[in-house]
């Protein structure tokens, strides 16, 4: 499990710097609209990052690392909320794809609880699911 969060970690981190220093610049340089992709790859990949690299470094492997996923969206919305108090504009746009980020994130790590922990064999003369 800890190989498979460390694996989607460094994919999500490698990808958001790819897209911070090549797809954002290009984007902003030919004045493109592309649904504002460009404008909150930070928040969206990188909340994949840091919620997956959080569960690589202090993940269970259990329904309890929930908590890791929701505390860490509060944290990034909370950083996000604190423009508003200093000089940096506020962005609701990033807001919204830390938060749209997180619940995929949730998804998919439900799927990968699911798959780790549902390694029984089926049963031998069980009739069919329908």
């Amino acid at each position: 499990m800890k190989k498979i969060t460390l694996i989607i970690g460094l994919i999500a981190f490698f990808l958001t710097e790819m897209a911070r220093s090549f797809y954002r610049p290009y984007i902003y340089q030919n004045e493109l609209f592309d649904y504002y992709i460009a404008d909150t790859i930070g928040n969206s990949l990188g909340t994949v990052t840091a919620i997956f690299m959080i569960l690589t470094l202090a993940g269970k492997g259990s329904k309890k690392d929930y908590h890791f996923i929701g505390i860490l969206v509060l944290g990034l919305l909370a950083y996000e909320g604190m423009n508003l108090l200093g000089t940096t504009p506020f962005d609701w746009r990033d807001a919204v794809a830390t938060i749209i980020f997180g619940i995929l994130s949730w998804i998919v790590y439900a799927y990968l609880l699911r798959k780790t922990y549902s390694n029984d064999p089926p049963l031998k003369d069980a009739p069919p699911p329908f």
